[in-house]
């Protein structure tokens, strides 16, 4: 049994009211609610901050969860 979560990377690549996508390196984009988002606030995210995260299960629609965002952004490591 796995014990531990597998951390993804993505960046922000859009936001709305009260959800957002993510999107990672390898071109998936992952649907978030603000009510996982840990740091910063969801209203602080910005497009294009780097953030990691864990997949939640949800059916055919791949969520994001315990989003954590670190300051930097996609275009700082291009």
């Amino acid at each position: 049994t796995k014990s531990h979560f597998d951390l993804k990377r993505g960046s922000i690549d859009r936001l709305f009211n009260d959800y957002g996508f993510i999107k990672t390196p390898e071109g998936l984009e992952y649907y978030f609610h603000e009510t996982n988002v840990q740091s910063p606030t969801f209203d602080e995210l910005q497009i294009g901050s780097l953030v990691t995260f864990i997949e939640l299960q949800s059916g055919d629609t791949l969520q994001a969860g315990h989003i954590s965002a670190n300051g930097k952004f996609i275009e700082d490591v291009n």
